[in-house]
């Protein structure tokens, strides 16, 4: 058993509460850790015996394009997408990242963090 990270996966998203960040969308980064047990392809080294990556960032791009307000809306979407498409999954380690977000001061990113395992119910 061990975790895999895809890190920094950046999007233009249609992600925040104003009319604008509808419209031009806002820079979203992405950072999801997967536990699952690539224990056969450690041995193998065999592509068919592990995670796929690129079926990870098809359900994470999906999601993202669709609209939202927040980013904890955009994290619970996707760990659902994410335990219903990919069944090796035993738990996802998710960082959503609204970059320069739209706020009075100077900030570099705005983030929310979710860790939860495939048995919780969402």
């Amino acid at each position: 058993m061990g975790w895999i990270y895809l890190e920094k996966i950046e999007f233009m998203a249609p992600i925040g509460v104003s009319a604008q960040e509808k419209k031009q969308g806002s820079n979203i980064s992405i950072t999801v850790g997967i536990k699952y047990d690539f224990s056969k392809s450690a041995q193998t080294d065999n592509l068919n015996d592990t995670l796929d990556y690129e079926q990870v960032y098809q359900t994470i791009s999906k999601i993202v394009a669709l609209p939202a307000n927040l980013l904890e809306n955009v994290g619970y979407r996707i760990i659902k997408s994410l335990f219903k498409t990919v069944p090796q999954i035993k738990a996802i380690d998710l960082i959503v990242s609204k970059i320069s977000p739209p706020i009075s001061g100077k900030c570099e990113r705005a983030s929310i963090k979710i860790k939860v395992p495939r048995k919780i119910n969402l």
